[in-house]
């Protein structure tokens, strides 16, 4: 209800957020086109206003990775990292590990994960989108379960998401969503 009479103001960084909302929204609910959509427009708006546009791109990244759009994804997080500072460097790092293991590039996941996830705790960050993207990289190593080292890297992913899932729940007594 709120974007209608947000978007007769003109573009506004209130705007942008209620986009990026919704989005979020959208994404979680399986509604994945749209919400990139919505995302994009966004960052747009974001950039048009000078503004930081890493989260739409994060959760454009997110995405990407529902659908197997591994190579493009990977391209998006390399753009967000050129241009993130604080927690969302090591997000848009921890999303391109994703890709990587759904692409077979173990040696990139395993150079690319301890760092990001070392960031990440040291941020004390806590998202819900960290327990589905390392589920996510489980689930894609679990395709490459010959291959040296995936076995450890994929229980690397499952203890992150673990991790994470019980930090969610000891900070706002959330249970399991997806």
């Amino acid at each position: 209800k709120a974007i209608p009479p947000l978007r007769r103001k003109g573009r506004s960084r209130s705007l942008a957020d209620v986009l990026n909302n919704h989005g979020d929204c959208l994404k979680n609910v399986g509604r994945g086109a749209e919400a990139e959509r919505v995302f994009q427009e966004s960052g747009r708006i974001l950039e048009q206003l000078a503004l930081n546009n890493i989260v739409p791109h994060l959760n454009l990244v997110i995405c990407q990775l529902r659908v197997g759009r591994y190579e493009e994804a990977r391209d998006t997080t390399h753009d967000v990292e050129r241009s993130a500072t604080g927690i969302y460097a090591p997000l848009a790092i921890l999303s391109r590990t994703i890709c990587n293991a759904a692409l077979g590039d173990l040696s990139a996941v395993e150079r690319e994960l301890a760092p990001a996830v070392e960031r990440i705790r040291n941020a004390q960050l806590v998202d819900p989108d960290i327990v589905w993207l390392a589920e996510h990289a489980a689930d894609a190593l679990a395709r490459h379960a010959s291959a040296p080292r995936a076995r450890d890297l994929q229980v690397a992913f499952l203890y992150l998401a673990g991790e994470q899932l019980g930090l969610l729940a000891a900070h706002a007594g959330v249970e399991r969503l997806t």
